[in-house]
Protein backbone atom coordinates (compact mmCIF):
# COMPACT_ATOMS: atom_id res chain seq x y z
CA UNK A 1 0.00 0.00 0.00
CA UNK A 2 1.73 3.71 -1.03
CA UNK A 3 -0.39 6.72 0.29
CA UNK A 4 0.33 10.45 -0.46
CA UNK A 5 -2.22 12.66 0.66
CA UNK A 6 0.34 15.69 0.97
CA UNK A 7 -0.19 16.24 -3.37
CA UNK A 8 -3.20 16.27 -5.27
CA UNK A 9 -1.39 14.56 -8.07
CA UNK A 10 -0.07 11.71 -6.67
CA UNK A 11 -2.51 8.91 -6.48
CA UNK A 12 -3.43 6.39 -3.46
CA UNK A 13 -3.00 2.96 -4.79
CA UNK A 14 -3.52 -0.08 -3.39
CA UNK A 15 -2.54 -3.45 -5.66
CA UNK A 16 -5.96 -5.54 -6.18
CA UNK A 17 -6.03 -8.54 -8.24
CA UNK A 18 -9.92 -9.31 -9.98
CA UNK A 19 -11.24 -12.25 -10.32
CA UNK A 20 -12.93 -13.68 -13.26
CA UNK A 21 -11.50 -10.66 -15.43
CA UNK A 22 -9.09 -11.01 -18.56
CA UNK A 23 -5.52 -11.44 -17.95
CA UNK A 24 -3.30 -8.44 -17.88
CA UNK A 25 -1.22 -10.27 -20.58
CA UNK A 26 -4.55 -9.79 -23.27
CA UNK A 27 -4.58 -6.39 -22.16
CA UNK A 28 -0.67 -6.14 -23.38
CA UNK A 29 -0.64 -7.86 -26.96
CA UNK A 30 -4.32 -5.64 -27.43
CA UNK A 31 -2.16 -2.74 -26.75
CA UNK A 32 -5.57 -0.30 -26.09
CA UNK A 33 -7.31 -0.31 -22.88
CA UNK A 34 -10.78 -0.68 -23.78
CA UNK A 35 -13.44 1.49 -22.16
CA UNK A 36 -17.38 2.22 -22.22
CA UNK A 37 -18.23 5.60 -20.38
CA UNK A 38 -21.14 5.78 -18.73
CA UNK A 39 -22.60 9.49 -17.69
CA UNK A 40 -26.02 10.90 -18.04
CA UNK A 41 -24.18 14.61 -19.24
CA UNK A 42 -23.64 13.62 -22.87
CA UNK A 43 -21.22 16.86 -22.98
CA UNK A 44 -19.06 15.27 -20.67
CA UNK A 45 -18.98 11.48 -21.96
CA UNK A 46 -18.69 12.67 -25.44
CA UNK A 47 -15.73 15.21 -24.38
CA UNK A 48 -14.20 12.43 -22.19
CA UNK A 49 -14.37 9.88 -25.31
CA UNK A 50 -12.70 12.20 -27.60
CA UNK A 51 -9.58 13.19 -25.05
CA UNK A 52 -9.71 9.49 -23.98
CA UNK A 53 -9.12 8.53 -27.99
CA UNK A 54 -6.88 11.17 -28.55
CA UNK A 55 -4.50 9.74 -25.66
CA UNK A 56 -4.54 5.99 -27.26
CA UNK A 57 -7.63 4.82 -24.91
CA UNK A 58 -10.37 2.96 -26.84
CA UNK A 59 -13.76 3.71 -26.17
CA UNK A 60 -15.77 1.17 -27.44
CA UNK A 61 -18.89 3.05 -26.67
CA UNK A 62 -20.88 5.22 -24.30
CA UNK A 63 -23.95 5.49 -22.48
CA UNK A 64 -26.35 7.69 -20.68
CA UNK A 65 -27.00 5.43 -17.91
CA UNK A 66 -26.44 2.23 -16.44
CA UNK A 67 -29.58 0.50 -17.81
CA UNK A 68 -28.00 1.59 -21.61
CA UNK A 69 -24.84 0.50 -20.87
CA UNK A 70 -25.41 -3.06 -19.07
CA UNK A 71 -26.10 -4.99 -22.73
CA UNK A 72 -22.79 -2.73 -24.13
CA UNK A 73 -20.57 -4.10 -21.43
CA UNK A 74 -22.21 -8.10 -21.82
CA UNK A 75 -21.63 -7.44 -25.41
CA UNK A 76 -18.10 -6.30 -25.62
CA UNK A 77 -16.33 -6.66 -22.72
CA UNK A 78 -14.27 -3.50 -22.32
CA UNK A 79 -11.39 -3.47 -19.84
CA UNK A 80 -12.48 -0.21 -17.61
CA UNK A 81 -15.97 0.59 -17.26
CA UNK A 82 -15.59 4.62 -16.56
CA UNK A 83 -18.64 5.43 -14.34
CA UNK A 84 -20.70 8.34 -12.82
CA UNK A 85 -22.38 7.99 -9.54
CA UNK A 86 -25.09 9.94 -9.72
CA UNK A 87 -27.31 9.17 -12.98
CA UNK A 88 -31.13 8.17 -13.14
CA UNK A 89 -31.85 4.34 -13.18
CA UNK A 90 -29.73 1.86 -11.37
CA UNK A 91 -27.78 3.39 -8.70
CA UNK A 92 -23.95 3.56 -8.66
CA UNK A 93 -23.22 0.81 -6.23
CA UNK A 94 -25.97 -1.74 -8.23
CA UNK A 95 -24.36 -0.74 -11.65
CA UNK A 96 -20.70 -1.60 -10.03
CA UNK A 97 -21.82 -4.82 -8.53
CA UNK A 98 -23.15 -5.70 -12.24
CA UNK A 99 -19.98 -4.05 -14.43
CA UNK A 100 -17.12 -5.32 -12.11
CA UNK A 101 -18.39 -9.44 -13.29
CA UNK A 102 -16.81 -8.72 -16.46
CA UNK A 103 -14.76 -5.43 -15.89
CA UNK A 104 -12.81 -3.01 -13.94
CA UNK A 105 -14.93 0.03 -12.93
CA UNK A 106 -13.47 3.51 -12.37
CA UNK A 107 -15.82 5.63 -10.66
CA UNK A 108 -15.89 9.33 -12.01
CA UNK A 109 -18.15 11.89 -9.98
CA UNK A 110 -18.36 15.62 -9.15
CA UNK A 111 -19.56 14.39 -5.69
CA UNK A 112 -16.97 12.75 -3.18
CA UNK A 113 -19.40 12.07 0.30
CA UNK A 114 -16.72 9.18 2.35
CA UNK A 115 -19.84 7.01 2.94
CA UNK A 116 -20.77 6.91 -0.88
CA UNK A 117 -16.65 6.39 -1.92
CA UNK A 118 -16.69 3.19 0.66
CA UNK A 119 -19.85 1.70 -0.18
CA UNK A 120 -18.71 1.62 -3.82
CA UNK A 121 -15.42 0.38 -2.81
CA UNK A 122 -17.69 -2.35 -1.24
CA UNK A 123 -19.52 -3.01 -3.76
CA UNK A 124 -16.28 -3.71 -6.19
CA UNK A 125 -14.91 -0.14 -7.89
CA UNK A 126 -11.45 -0.05 -9.06
CA UNK A 127 -10.94 3.20 -8.25
CA UNK A 128 -13.03 6.83 -7.47
CA UNK A 129 -11.81 9.91 -8.96
CA UNK A 130 -13.53 13.16 -9.36
CA UNK A 131 -14.41 14.45 -12.43
CA UNK A 132 -12.57 18.04 -12.50
CA UNK A 133 -9.26 16.03 -12.93
CA UNK A 134 -6.85 16.66 -16.39
CA UNK A 135 -7.26 14.41 -18.94
CA UNK A 136 -3.45 13.20 -18.54
CA UNK A 137 -4.71 11.99 -14.67
CA UNK A 138 -7.45 10.46 -15.91
CA UNK A 139 -5.44 8.80 -18.78
CA UNK A 140 -3.32 7.76 -16.27
CA UNK A 141 -5.69 6.53 -13.44
CA UNK A 142 -7.44 4.22 -16.50
CA UNK A 143 -4.46 2.67 -17.59
CA UNK A 144 -3.59 2.26 -13.57
CA UNK A 145 -6.96 0.22 -13.10
CA UNK A 146 -6.68 -1.88 -16.33
CA UNK A 147 -3.68 -3.07 -15.03
CA UNK A 148 -5.06 -3.83 -11.56
CA UNK A 149 -4.91 -1.33 -9.58
CA UNK A 150 -7.00 0.46 -7.24
CA UNK A 151 -6.78 4.19 -7.35
CA UNK A 152 -8.38 7.13 -5.30
CA UNK A 153 -7.75 10.75 -5.29
CA UNK A 154 -5.68 11.86 -2.34
CA UNK A 155 -8.50 14.33 -1.39
CA UNK A 156 -11.39 11.80 -1.51
CA UNK A 157 -8.95 9.19 0.58
CA UNK A 158 -7.48 11.89 2.75
CA UNK A 159 -11.91 12.09 3.32
CA UNK A 160 -12.33 8.38 4.03
CA UNK A 161 -9.21 8.00 6.33
CA UNK A 162 -10.34 11.57 8.42
CA UNK A 163 -13.87 10.38 8.69
CA UNK A 164 -12.29 6.79 10.20
CA UNK A 165 -9.57 8.84 12.43
CA UNK A 166 -12.30 10.42 13.88
CA UNK A 167 -14.23 7.57 14.78
CA UNK A 168 -17.42 8.81 13.26
CA UNK A 169 -16.80 6.50 10.13
CA UNK A 170 -19.73 4.54 11.18
CA UNK A 171 -20.53 2.83 7.96
CA UNK A 172 -17.62 3.63 6.22
CA UNK A 173 -15.31 1.80 8.40
CA UNK A 174 -18.09 -1.00 8.21
CA UNK A 175 -18.15 -0.99 4.30
CA UNK A 176 -14.35 -0.74 4.14
CA UNK A 177 -14.11 -3.55 6.20
CA UNK A 178 -16.54 -5.99 5.01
Amino acid sequence: IFISLSNEDVLFHLSQPKEGSRMIDELDRSGAVRVVIVDDSSVYREGLARSLQAKGIEVVDTAPDAEHAIRTVEDNSPDVVILDLRMPGISGQEATRRFRESSRVLVLSAAADPDEVAELIAAGADGYLPKDRPVEEIVSWVRAVADGEMVISPRVAKGLLRQIEEGDAGETSTALTN
